[in-house]
């Protein structure tokens, strides 16, 4: 019988592969073989920097790759990545057309108000250069925070895998060179450091990171940018590296800040610190964030690069400090200008920057000025880290001149008999006053304000020379020196109590307000009643009696959150009392 085939039923061939195992193999391996090269140069980079002994097999990688060009076609593609909102971690718009040139500063007259806007003219093209951290979320939301709240012309220049010891990889000091003559900035926010902890090439040599040097070689390098771009009329602001997860890594990038805090300081620029933004309080690796109402991780899987929401909150707190160090003019109208006063005391024997708050607009005649003392362990920053933005509107909103100078962490705001380089007190009147005075539009009416230590320091101003100031406040006033007698930096100024009482009493707001005969400025008391020094001001405002207003705040302590508080406070009332006839 014949066979026969269905026509109606569909036919069912056998399936049969056309890839063999080892081809699958064989595509996957050169997929991984041009991924490792594509990515050699961060990887070099990295094990370099931990020392790694994978690092010879990086840089052969590294060989293959150039002769393939890799590094040029990455290169591109980068470039074309930082204009593309395809790509959000590295999206980068591109700068607004540069400002035109400011106006000169028109001269005054005696009865016309004078327009402030800070010690040097505000800065108004700016460009942010480094490696992969500027590459990444640092970089964009610094460069977005500069054009919102400063209105500036901003460039973005982040390159993956380079630094400054391997011109080989990407020549940064001439680059860095073309991107000023291109822009013409007035500053340039840089930082680098990250790739950099690993053999330096020189004229004599390779010299492995951490011999003897390598610090001098690096150095150099640093120094050189700075005074190239300084020379080129760009102030040099430099971040300093954060804190990573891997500890050794970690403990390279601190010597690295080391390092690059002296050059910079050295050649002219201003280093800004960054560690302690990415840091515990007790200085170890912070891994979550809180931030505008989020909670996540700082870092990306790295441990190194910060996450968008990390590098929101590092930007937040970079902001003050880069306008303490930088000329940036807010875009807001109602914040006073801050800009900062450098002296170089030869009293003290070291540099005593302020940090001056001033309104937009000063009448003709000036504005009382208040000085604020800051506490122990502290120094002319501290206000700013804690209430910058409030500081410069409260500035405007009480129509005051606000100056913060910096007293020295252990400097008590007193003449030492035994340290000859602490005469605070001498300083304060000779030299800090006179300086600040020339510089901003004060009317001549000078208020005192001190927290802690600055307490006792304000009170003790106003006993040498109750005609010099026109009001008083002391928050939490550290001002019975006797009571502190164990702490060892006031026994290295005046001396064991026991063998030095006089000394310690002649300096002693409380003693010496009981010993003074004669006027004094109105006082303003102000202090928890949970605070060690709450006994101390009671007493003293026994002895002032009604020439002292005086405020106790049931279960506070000697903390900031006190301090904040009262700020909005005691400026309403300086400056009430400062405009009395």
């Amino acid at each position: 019988m014949p066979h026969v085939v269905d026509k109606y039923r569909p036919v069912q061939p056998s399936v049969r592969s056309t890839h063999s195992p080892w081809g699958v193999l064989g595509a996957l391996w050169a997929v991984g073989v041009g991924v490792w090269l594509w990515s050699a140069p961060d990887v070099h980079a990295s094990l370099q920097a931990k020392e790694s002994p994978l690092t010879p097999v990086a840089s052969v990688a590294v060989s293959v790759g150039g002769a393939l060009r890799l590094p040029v076609l990455r290169e591109g593609l980068e470039q074309v990545a930082t204009t593309s909102a395809a790509w959000p971690r590295f999206a980068e718009r591109p700068p607004p057309p540069p400002p035109p040139e400011p106006e000169p500063v028109r001269a005054v007259g005696p009865d016309e108000p004078v327009s402030w806007r800070g010690l040097e003219p505000p800065a108004q093209r700016v460009i942010v250069v480094g490696a992969s951290t500027i590459n990444s979320y640092l970089g964009s939301e610094l460069r977005r925070r500069l054009e919102e709240e400063y209105g500036v012309y901003a460039v973005r220049d982040g390159r993956l895998g380079t630094g400054l010891v391997r011109d080989d990889v990407f020549d940064w000091p001439a680059h860095l060179k073309s991107l000023v003559a291109e822009h013409k900035p007035d500053l340039v926010i840089a930082n680098f450091g990250g790739n950099d902890a690993q053999p330096i090439q020189t004229a004599e040599g390779k010299i492995a990171f951490g011999k003897d040097g390598w610090d001098e070689a690096y150095a150099a390098r640093v120094a050189g940018m700075v005074a190239d771009t300084e020379a080129a009329g760009a102030q040099v602001v430099w971040i300093g590296m954060g804190v990573v997860k891997e500890p050794s890594f970690s403990e390279r990038l601190r010597r690295l800040d080391r390092i690059l805090e002296a050059t910079v300081t050295e050649a002219g620029g201003v280093y800004v610190e960054q560690a302690d933004l990415t840091a515990e309080a007790d200085g170890a690796y912070k891994v979550d964030v809180t931030f505008d109402g989020q909670s996540g991780l700082m870092h990306m899987s790295d441990g190194v690069h910060l996450s968008r929401l990390g590098a929101k909150s590092v930007v937040d707190a970079l902001v003050p400090r880069l306008e303490r160090a930088a000329s940036l003019l807010p875009a807001e109208e109602g914040l006073a200008v801050a800009s900062r006063l450098d002296l170089d005391s030869a009293i003290r024997k070291e540099p005593a920057p302020t940090l001056l708050v001033v309104p937009r607009e000063v009448p003709a005649g000036g504005l009382p000025l208040v000085y604020l003392l800051h506490g122990a362990w502290d120094g002319w920053d501290i206000w700013s880290e804690k209430a910058h933005r409030d500081l410069q509107r409260l500035a405007t909103k009480h129509g005051l001149i606000l100056a913060m100078p910096d007293g020295r962490p252990f400097g008590w705001y007193l003449d030492s008999p035994r340290e000859p380089t602490n005469q605070m007190v001498r300083w304060f009147v000779e030299e800090e006053r006179p300086a600040v005075e020339a510089a901003v539009p004060d009317n001549g009416r000078i208020g005192l304000l001190g927290i802690s230590m600055g307490g006792h320091g304000a009170m003790n101003l106003a006993l040498d020379d109750p005609e010099a100031y026109g009001a008083v406040s002391v928050l939490s006033g550290a001002v019975d020196l006797t009571f502190a007698e164990s702490r060892k930096q006031l026994q290295a100024l005046l001396g064991p109590l026991p063998e030095n009482r006089e000394a310690w009493e002649s300096r002693s707001a409380l003693h010496r307000v009981r010993a003074h005969e004669g006027p004094l400025p109105p006082v303003s008391l102000v202090c928890g009643t949970d605070d060690i020094w709450y006994p101390s001001n009671q007493a003293l405002a026994e002895v002032l009696g009604d020439r002292a207003e005086t405020r106790w705040v049931e279960g506070e302590g000697h903390a900031w959150s006190l301090w904040l508080s009262e700020l909005d406070r005691q400026l309403a009332w300086q400056a009430e009392v400062l405009r009395r006839p």
